[in-house]
């Protein structure tokens, strides 16, 4: 952790996002100690899951762009120009 947060990166991209859910954990706060140009968040988890857990990895992704205390409204229109969702169909 120590010596990752040092590296200025040019990408920094979270394979299976959802392990930064909990923005407790030390897992959380170290990926957002990351320095990088670009940041992207994949997860094959869906996002229908806590508020709280989409506002961490957004948190990640653009810092301050989302709030714990936003409307589920105000989450869909904020986010929604930054997702790409796979549908079953």
């Amino acid at each position: 952790e120590e010596v990752l947060t040092q590296i200025d990166y040019e990408a920094a991209v979270l394979d299976e996002s959802q392990a930064i859910k909990n923005a407790d954990t030390r897992s959380a706060k170290a990926a957002m100690l990351l320095k990088s140009r670009f940041r992207l968040c994949l997860s094959g988890t869906p996002m229908e899951n806590r508020t709280d857990e989409f506002v961490s990895q957004f948190q990640f992704l653009l810092p301050n762009l989302l709030s714990r205390s936003d409307s589920i409204a105000q989450l869909k229109r904020k986010s929604g120009p930054f997702l790409l969702r796979r549908r079953k169909k």
